[in-house]
């Protein structure tokens, strides 16, 4: 329990170290669009126009209380973190349980460090919340006596955070039904509690009723990829495997040698019969790959942080690796059986308590609190450096920023993006008030235009209607000819968004003539580099 709560001190503390939690939050898109769709049904609205978010649940019954009763993102962030923190606290207990307590300490602070992961947590993303109900899942299925129920309901909340945990959910319900009805030599005996398992499936219908109440259409949450896939169009056939080859390299480049490592853990898992452990490792690590793959065939984008399920079990199958997966039991008698070990389907390895089981890479004459100290200090150290740690790997999509950055760089985009928003909003909410006083011709183009990330959030914090706001991508050009922007609209022009200098013609201090419009400026600050201008006829 000291190793858990240090790794779940030392993950706020990274969290903090990476993006000051008392800064603006770098929240992703999909983050506000959540809760914008909680607000959206709890006031009874539906919502205006679809938006290119999967909706996920969980998160707006997390989030959307959150906003509403503080008018402020941060807090937001704050839950995701400590949600990743909690999880990295949950796998040390759950690997040291399972492979020692070196092995617990290398996946706790695997998971601590992981970019990927602490990218999810500081935008305020799922896979923190997914992650947790899996850790949730497998304390509660490796405990001395199971707690099946509790293995249901932790994975039907993580299938409402991401949906990739259907998979394992499916891997469940095909192992329970061939263990109970399938041939002879496949049989096994199956608790009826088992069967409280299949509780993670209720997740559909929540979703369904979540999706009707937003949007009235119950599966609205299948077609979001569709339509994201539409506006978006990217390589198809072989061409979109290839695509998505590429994304899983770009993710598991920076950590090849916990790939490794994984490689070892999954030998050691077939060579020790530990087949429940295996089978839900591969199936979410398969599971995902052979899922973006498909879509990547069907000619989706694939981001590369759809692969943080995979990256997490890789590091899991790692951490056994690490410990060399010698399972015993977890306290007592070291003669009896451990209802664990039946759980995870293997036979009696290893009677030596957890923190001094054999561990291959250490002398056999260390021993005691010197090889205990010595396992967790080596857990320390290679998991830092096999995770692709946070000091040095790069992260993909940056936000509106763009480019490949290290994780601190793109938090610290985001971060400005944000807090040019919130210096803005009195004006921007102004501006809209004075606009609302004059009518509008039916097929005028959105009132405010600010950058694509802001979208769903400027809707919330301004009180407007989606089809008020609208969110263009990063670098899009100044072409008034074109209507980019058009007269009558109040733009929201942060530089940060503009690394090209495509749209530099908005930030003016004086009323200025471009283009045969006037550029008005309504907000300027210079500092940050945040413009809000009215575009007006010349």
């Amino acid at each position: 329990m000291i190793a858990a709560f240090a790794v779940l001190a030392a993950t706020i503390v990274i969290a903090n170290a990476v993006s000051p939690l008392r800064s603006a939050a770098p929240i992703a898109y999909d983050t506000s669009a959540i809760v914008l769709q909680f607000d959206r049904i709890v006031t009874g609205q539906i919502m205006e126009v679809p938006i290119l978010t999967t909706p996920k649940p969980l998160l707006s019954v997390i989030y959307g209380p959150i906003w509403e009763i503080t008018h402020d993102w941060r807090p937001i962030v704050w839950s995701a973190v400590l949600a990743l923190a909690v999880s990295a606290a949950l796998a040390t207990i759950l690997v040291s349980r399972i492979a020692g307590l070196g092995a617990g300490v290398f996946a706790g602070v695997a998971i601590a460090t992981s970019s990927m992961l602490m990218w999810e947590a500081l935008r305020g993303l799922a896979t923190p919340w997914a992650v947790l109900g899996w850790m949730i899942a497998g304390l509660a299925i490796t405990a001395e006596r199971p707690r099946y129920w509790l293995v249901g309901v932790a994975l039907m909340l993580a299938t409402m955070a991401r949906i990739e945990t259907l998979i394992l959910l499916a891997v469940a319900t095909v192992a329970l039904v061939v263990m109970r009805f399938g041939p002879a030599r496949l049989r096994r005996p199956v608790p009826r509690a088992a069967w409280f398992v299949l509780i993670g499936f209720m997740a559909l219908p929540v979703m369904l009723i979540h999706d009707w109440l937003l949007i009235r259409d119950p599966l609205y949450w299948a077609g979001v990829s569709g339509r994201y896939a539409a506006t978006h169009p990217a390589t198809s056939g072989f061409g979109g495997v290839v695509r998505v080859l590429r994304v899983l390299r770009v993710a598991v480049a920076p950590m090849i040698g916990m790939v490794a490592l994984g490689g070892i853990g999954v030998a050691l898992m077939w060579r020790q019969r530990q087949w429940l452990l295996l089978i839900a490792i591969l199936s979410i690590t398969a599971g995902v790959a052979a899922f973006l793959l498909m879509i990547g065939y069907l000619g989706y984008a694939v981001p590369v942080r759809y692969a943080a399920p995979a990256v997490v079990t890789l590091m899991l199958a790692a951490a056994l690796g690490y410990g060399g997966l010698r399972i015993g039991p977890l306290r007592g008698d070291p003669r009896r059986r451990s209802t664990t070990h039946g759980a995870l389907g293997g036979d009696l390895a290893d009677p030596a308590p957890a923190a001094d089981r054999p561990f291959p890479l250490l002398p056999g004459r260390v021993s005691g609190p010197l090889r205990t100290a010595a396992v967790v200090l080596g857990g320390i150290v290679a998991a830092v450096s096999l995770a692709g740690p946070i000091a040095g790997q790069g992260v993909v999509g940056g936000g509106e920023a763009g480019g490949r950055r290290t994780l601190a760089d793109a938090a610290r985009a985001n971060r400005e993006i944000h807090e040019g928003a919130t210096l803005a909003i009195p004006a921007l909410r102004a501006a809209a008030r004075e606009a609302d006083a004059a009518p509008r011709e039916p097929g005028a183009p959105p009132l405010i235009v600010v950058p694509g990330l802001l979208g769903p959030r400027m809707a919330l914090d301004l009180g407007l209607s989606l089809t008020e706001v609208e969110g263009v991508r990063a670098n899009a050009p100044f072409e008034v000819a074109n209507g980019r922007p058009a007269p009558g609209q109040i733009v929201l022009y942060e530089r940060v968004t503009d690394l090209q200098g495509l749209r530099a013609a908005l930030a003016v201090a004086t009323p200025t003539e471009v283009d045969g419009v006037v550029l008005d400026p309504l907000f300027v600050d210079s500092t940050t580099g945040t413009w809000v201008v009215r575009i007006r006829p010349r």
